[in-house]
């Protein structure tokens, strides 16, 4: 028992720090969204906004989907509701990002349109930091490289869709 609370610890800590990541400037991530179906997709580490919202798109894989949130050099989240219908965007970019502040941001538009509202997906624009409420993962990863960190899923977890480097 003593052991997974310092994995859970640690998990914490490590999402806290996400912030101190020094995200590429030459990396674009976006996310589309789906409002009849509710589904999402994202991509990140593209070399261009138009590459990213077209794969986006793609992912998301619903006639209505549309773009909801792009990033360069920064961090995008995607908050989403009880009326799925509504949803919320977030992000911060530029020298001292921080994924909190996108996160925040995107709650805060959310809250002003739906009640139930939870963070779906967070993203920074090269791939170091990922977070999936639907897969329950987070990818925190300083060098770029991918790495998965799994945390054990709770009652109150959170929602996403594929998380692939491209």
């Amino acid at each position: 028992m003593d052991v997974k609370r310092a994995i859970i610890a640690f998990l914490l800590l490590q999402l806290i720090s996400a912030s101190a990541i020094d995200v590429s400037n030459r990396s674009y991530a976006a996310i589309a969204y789906s409002p009849s179906t509710g589904n999402y997709g994202y991509v990140y580490d593209y070399r261009s906004r138009k590459s990213a919202e077209a794969a986006a798109l793609e992912k998301c894989n619903a006639p209505d989907a549309q773009i909801v949130c792009w990033i360069n050099r920064g961090f995008c989240s995607l908050a989403l509701g009880d009326d799925k219908a509504a949803w919320g965007v977030g992000w911060e970019y530029g020298d001292g990002a921080e994924s909190r502040k996108a996160v925040d941001r995107a709650l805060e538009n959310c809250r002003k349109r739906t009640t139930g509202v939870y963070t779906a997906v967070t993203i920074s624009s090269d791939g170091q930091y990922i977070w999936d409420r639907k897969d329950h993962s987070i990818t925190i990863d300083r060098d770029g490289n991918g790495n998965l960190i799994t945390p054990t899923p709770t009652a109150s977890a959170s929602p996403s869709v594929s998380s692939e480097k491209h």
